[in-house]
Parts: structure tokens; C-alpha cells; sequence
């Protein structure tokens, strides 16, 4: 406060902090910062102005006055700086606002406990994403749990949003990994050349996919947070959206039957067989449909292995038991806190340990190696961007549509605010960390978010935890993995995949008769589903883009009512 010789006239200085109660996390953050920047200048102005014309009125003793005021003024200056470059810090690193004001008799044992319920979830379901749908060594599906988890516990502004790897995403990332082995020819052991492919090059291929996926996706996201385009969450349209989800896990489903059933190497001959006799040119293969893939695999159910077949579906109906029992008690809180998918792998994992199923047929995971990798940027060429760019802007889009919606609904519940761009933003660079260290994309899970929430987390501190647990986990404990079963992996899942497919879109269409919308789910869903996951986002995402241009470019006119004029020559009411 710098007062001046006449006490009616003072200036007030005020901290950014104390201008506004907060900063409003909207579209019009900056806006807001950068007009507390020119409060701040008009009232330095201001009083610069008052104190000249003191000083001329009052001779030497308020010359002497301004001059000391006008030092004090300049004196303001490097604090008014430091104080925007503090507060702008800590709008965009959020944890070094809540971090110094963090209760620890208030939240810790809530976060703690809450970190190490979810981790428990997390880790079994990390390794089998990596091990079934995108087909990589089950550590990386750790590599992308513990970076991104604790780059978002800094920059998301969310406190209660589970970030790691997604049942749809890492569909999505598997079936980008898939198209490429099959035009290579690794899905049928056939190198580019006509000669067996090493299997060491293709598992390497495919992590460095994953991991350029996981890099573009991260810079996308990044790009339209930093633009302030968190709007965009609304071009999909849900019919065209629900149409591909729903397409997808029933591809997954499909996929992942030979494992379940102990079938996996006969099918995949089967299919390599059929891709060889569809062969369109010398250097790749046409992939299968799902509908051909399903008809192989029904044509090899003969060949089905008992023991594995037993798991699989003795797993599925756990899985589906414990979910049904959580829906119908949702307020006993110790029930929803029990961790089931780590129970079926600790059991599976004892029985096949102490009663040796693998020497029956039943395939596990065997040699877990864990371990940190040396943090390396994957290779970006042009045609790699241009070929995987499609993918990648239909895996962040509908990553931060299903991330958002849920930091939403527990900002709303617990009345703090979010941002959907710095949401962006913090999402996009722990995607862009995670790649670096090995992982494919990452982002918010309605079902890890709900079990955070319920065993009590009150800020990002559950989330550091969890990815502290989880880097544990690859530096000692991955050994004790050796015997989970493969049909284990495969059923969560699978479990997983069921919860993407929601009939009550369907029935709401029907009975609005929104007969455009029906159609618009249908075509997506038939196309993913006849010819490819790959179409199926061509044509979502083309679709979604030419529905908003035909949106925004159609003539609105509304009728108010009707004005009656008489012609003033002829007297006629017109």
C-alpha cells in the first residue's frame, strides 16, 4: 500500500490472488489474467498521475513526496512482475498452487489409501492391455502407468481422475499395431522379403508403434489444450460414436477367442493361410475382416483346449459377478473396495503356480522382465506422422471426451473447479513423458476414477502414489507374475470390452424415432465391423466433420410474426 501526502488518496497494490477470489477455469482464462495485468498498470498509472499534480500544487515538500512516491511506484514494478510470472506458473503447474496449502492430517491417509486400492487394480489390468490387445512385453503396460500418472498428479487439475491405460485406447493402439504386422506380413510369421520374420524385429516394431502413438497422441492433445479447443469434445457426434465403440468391442471380443479357448496358434495359422491366398501385391498382405476372422474361428472350435476354455470363462463369470454385486449394493462401500481383478490374478496365478497348469497346455506369461528402460524419444519420420495421424486424432479425441466427462462430474460433485483445456494440456505432455518412457497413450478411466473416489482420494497425491506403487512394481516385483495365465489376461479384457457396449443408446434412438441418428450408428458400426477398425475411423471421424460443416453452413430464418402494410397510393393491405 503506498499512500500519498493527502490522506483521501491512496494507492492499493494488490496481490493477483486478491483481485479475484480465483481464477475462473473457463475459455476465458487468459483474458482474465491479462485484465488483472491492466488493473494493475491503470491503478500505477492512476496514482502516477495524482502524484504529478500534488506535486505542482504543493511546491518543493510534494515534489520531494511524488519523487519518493514515484521511487516506491518504480520499486512496485519488478514485484508486479514477479507476481504475474508467479501466478501465471502456477496456473499452468497446478500442484505448486494446492501443494504448499496440502493438509496432511486432512488428506494423507485418504490419498495414501486410495493410491494403493487403485494400483492394486491397475497393475494387473496394465499388463494384460499390453499382453492381449496391443501384443507388446506386459511391463509396457507399467511403463505407461507410472510416467503419465505422475506428470498428471502436477498438471491435471482434476483430484480424483484415475490416468493409465483404457480398454478402447489400447484396442485402438493394438489394431493400428496389427494393420502395419499385416501388410509387413508379421501377423503370419512372413517377413517383407518372402522369408520367416524375426520375432525379435517385429515385438520391437510394435513397441516402437505403440510408443510413436503414444508421443502423437500426446502432442495433439498438448496442441489443443494450448489453442483452448476443449470444445471439440463435441464433433463426434454420440449415434456416430456409439456405432464405432460398440463396432470395436465386438472386434475385441472376436480377437481375443482364440486365446481364451486355447486356439491361438491354430487360428492364427488359419488366418495367416487365408491372408496368403489374398495377397494383393509382393509387399503386403490384405488383413482379414472380423466377420472372415469369426467364421475361421468357428471353423477351429474343434480344436478347443479344455483347461484353457475352464479358465477363461470360470475367470469372465467372477469378473461378471463381482460387477453385478457392486451394481446391486452400491452403498456398501467395503464391497466396491474389493479389488477383484487383483484377486482372480493372485489366484490363478497360486493354482497354476502350485499345481503346474502350464505343463497341461494352459499358456502364462512366463518371463516377466522387469526393469527401467532408458528414457528415448521414438524415431519421428513424415511418413510415419502422415500413416498414423488418423488413429491418432480419433484415439485423442475419444480419450479426452471420456476424460473429461469424468473430471467433470467429480468437480461438480465435490464443487472445485477444472479446466478442460489445462485438462488438455496436462493429459498432452504426460502422453508425451509416458512415450518417452516407453508407453502407448494414456488417459482418464470412469471405472479407476469411481474406485479412487470410493476409497476416499482428496487430491492428486492418490494418483503420485499409485504411479510410486507402480514403479515398485517394475523394479522388484514383476517375477512374481511368472505364472498368470494368458486366458486370464485375455478374460479381463474381455470383461472390459462388455462395458463399451451400451444397448440403451439404441433403445433411446428407437424410441425418439431418430431415424437419421439409427443410421448414422449403423453405418459406423457395420463398416468397423464388415471391413475394418481403420475404415470405421475414416469414416466417423470424416463423417462427424462433414455433419458440422453442413451444421454451421445451413441458413437459419425464423419467422417473429407477420407485419400487415398499407400502400399508402392504393389503400391495399399488403
Amino acid at each position: 500500500s503506498i499512500s500519498s501526502p493527502d490522506a483521501s488518496a491512496s494507492l492499493i497494490v494488490r496481490p493477483r490472488s486478491t483481485l479475484r477470489g480465483r481464477i475462473d477455469d473457463d475459455d476465458d482464462d487468459d483474458a482474465d489474467v491479462d485484465d488483472e495485468d491492466a488493473e494493475i498498470e491503470a491503478q500505477l498509472a492512476a496514482y502516477g498521475g495524482l502524484a504529478d499534480a500534488e506535486a505542482g500544487a504543493t511546491g518543493a515538500t510534494a515534489t520531494s513526496t511524488g519523487n519518493a512516491v514515484g521511487g516506491a511506484a518504480g520499486d512496485c514494478a519488478p514485484v508486479r512482475q514477479r507476481s504475474v510470472f508467479w501466478t501465471r506458473l502456477r496456473y499452468y503447474v497446478p500442484v505448486l498452487s494446492w501443494l504448499p496449502r496440502y493438509s496432511v492430517r486432512a488428506n494423507l491417509e485418504g490419498d495414501v489409501v486410495a493410491g494403493m486400492t487403485v494400483a492394486c487394480l491397475l497393475i494387473p489390468q496394465a499388463l494384460s492391455y499390453a499382453q492381449a490387445p496391443v501384443k507388446i512385453p506386459p511391463v509396457y503396460g507399467l511403463y505407461t502407468c507410472f510416467v503419465p500418472l505422475i506428470v498428471y498428479s502436477m498438471l491435471g487439475t482434476s483430484r480424483q481422475l484415475g490416468v493409465g491405460p483404457e480398454a478402447l485406447v489400447s484396442i485402438l493402439v493394438g489394431a493400428a499395431i496389427s494393420e502395419k504386422s499385416g501388410m509387413k506380413g508379421g501377423g503370419s510369421g512372413v517377413g517383407e522379403d518372402g522369408g520367416d520374420a524375426d520375432p525379435a524385429d517385429a515385438m520391437a516394431e510394435n513397441i516402437a508403434i505403440a510408443n510413436f502413438l503414444g508421443l502423437l497422441v500426446g502432442v495433439f492433445t498438448l496442441l489443443l489444450g494450448v489453442f483452448r479447443l476443449g470444445f471439440l469434445d463435441s464433433v463426434l457426434s454420440r449415434a456416430l460414436l456409439r456405432g464405432f465403440v460398440t463396432a470395436v468391442a465386438v472386434v475385441v471380443m472376436i480377437d481375443l477367442s482364440p486365446s481364451l479357448l486355447g486356439i491361438k496358434e491354430s487360428v492364427d495359422a488359419a488366418w495367416a493361410t487365408r491372408r496368403a491366398e489374398r495377397s494383393v501385391d509382393a509387399s503386403g498382405q490384405e488383413e482379414l475382416s472380423p466377420i472372415e476372422k469369426l467364421l475361421v474361428l468357428i471353423e477351429n472350435l474343434g480344436a478347443t483346449h479344455a483347461l484353457t476354455a475352464v479358465v477363461s470363462f470360470t475367470s469372465i463369470g467372477f469378473l461378471a459377478s463381482m460387477r453385478w454385486l457392486k451394481a446391486q449394493f452400491p452403498t456398501a462401500r467395503a464391497l466396491q473396495l474389493v479389488p477383484e481383478i487383483l484377486a482372480l490374478v493372485a489366484l490363478s496365478t497360486l493354482l497354476c503356480g502350485v499345481f503346474r497348469w502350464d505343463e497341461l497346455g494352459l499358456d502364462i506369461l512366463r518371463d516377466v522382465k522387469g526393469g527401467l528402460i532408458a528414457p528415448r524419444l521414438p524415431a519421428v519420420t513424415a511418413s510415419k506422422v502422415r500413416y498414423y495421424l488418423l488413429s491418432a486424432v480419433l484415439i485423442s479425441v475419444i480419450g479426452f471426451v471420456e476424460s473429461i466427462a469424468v473430471a467433470k462430474t467429480y468437480a461438480t460433485k465435490y464443487n472445485y473447479s477444472m479446466s478442460p483445456n489445462r485438462e488438455l494440456v496436462a493429459i498432452g505432455a504426460a502422453n508425451v513423458f509416458g512415450s518417452v518412457f516407453g508407453g502407448w497413450p494414456a488417459f482418464g478411466s470412469l471405472g479407476r476414477s469411481a474406485v479412487n473416489d470410493a476409497s476416499g482420494a482428496r487430491t492428486q497425491v492418490a494418483g503420485f502414489v499409485t504411479g510410486v506403487i507402480i514403479l515398485v512394481t517394475i523394479v522388484a516385483l514383476l517375477p512374481l507374475f511368472y505364472f498368470l495365465p494368458k486366458a486370464v489376461c485375455s478374460a479381463i479384457i474381455v470383461v472390459a470390452a462388455t462395458k463399451l457396449i451400451e444397448l440403451h443408446d439404441v433403445v433411446f434412438i428407437l424410441k425418439l424415432r431418430a431415424w437419421n441418428d439409427l443410421g448414422l450408428l449403423l453405418l459406423t458400426f457395420l463398416s468397423t465391423l464388415l471391413v475394418s477398425i481403420e475404415v470405421g475411423t475414416l469414416i466417423s471421424v470424416g463423417t462427424s466433420l462433414l455433419l458440422v460443416v453442413q451444421h454451421t453452413t445451413k441458413t437459419r430464418i425464423a419467422i417473429l410474426g407477420r407485419t400487415y402494410v398499407v400502400d399508402p397510393a392504393s389503400g391495399n393491405v399488403k
